[in-house]
């Protein structure tokens, strides 16, 4: 092994430290500006989002369509199905963690922050739709008006997406990478066996909905922005 690390270093020399900024500005000139807008990031990070975002998103769906004629109790159902997208959502934005890939994605073109925020305007962008189609789909069936039933299945996914971003921030959650799903499902069964007292609360306050949902986007926003600025942080 020891002979092979000095073939590679021999092959590869390291720059002199002294000389760090000539050697950067001569390899910049030589493989030339690279492009960094807003633009080419997001588009260079849609394929790099798994598979299981996506059908995570679709099965929600698709569960949703075959269950709306039969379950009267179907926008609690749908509520504590969305923590599961969003969880999935959040575990893949920290996948390169579970692969040990942080340092030499540490080390691309694009910072870690820069990474993130990629992926989360792609998949936010995604679910947004998903939300407005369930909204469509949920309201007809029940006394709601579409708002009100968009509200009410957004707060679990964001309630979700708030925990999950806290959770993969600690060591705990860098230890332990499929912690969102843990969450994920512990949300989801607490919306579930508490739609008894949720619609008991709808009806009698009705407002008590909107003051919460306000109150979970804030908290999550604010979770993004705090990620953002701790992946700048990494990356540095």
């Amino acid at each position: 092994m020891s002979k092979m690390t000095n073939k590679l270093a021999d092959a590869s020399p390291a720059p002199d430290p002294i000389r760090k900024d000539h050697f950067i500005r001569t390899y910049r000139s030589k493989a030339g500006a690279a492009n960094l807008s807003m633009r080419s990031l997001i588009l260079s990070q849609i394929n790099y989002i798994s598979a299981p975002v996506w059908v995570t998103t679709l099965a929600v769906l698709f569960l949703v369509l075959y269950a709306v004629h039969t379950d009267q109790d179907i926008i609690f159902l749908t509520a504590s199905l969305t923590p599961f997208v969003s969880g999935i959502a959040i575990f893949d934005s920290f996948r390169s963690q579970f692969y040990s890939m942080t340092e030499m994605e540490s080390a691309s073109l694009f910072s870690l922050r820069g990474i993130f925020f990629a992926k989360m305007i792609c998949i936010g962008i995604v679910h947004i739709f998903f939300i407005l189609m369930l909204s469509l789909i949920i309201s007809p069936h029940t006394r709601f008006s579409y708002i009100k039933t968009g509200i009410i299945i957004t707060m679990p996914y964001l309630l979700s997406s708030i925990i999950c971003l806290k959770a993969e921030r600690s060591i705990l959650g860098r230890k332990n990478p499929f912690i969102c799903l843990g969450i994920s499902a512990l949300i989801s069964a607490l919306v579930f066996f508490t739609k008894a007292i949720s619609k008991r609360i709808t009806y009698t306050l009705p407002e008590f909905w909107f003051i919460l949902f306000i109150t979970l986007a804030v908290l999550a926003g604010n979770e993004i922005r705090k990620t953002l600025k701790w992946e700048e942080y990494l990356w540095n």
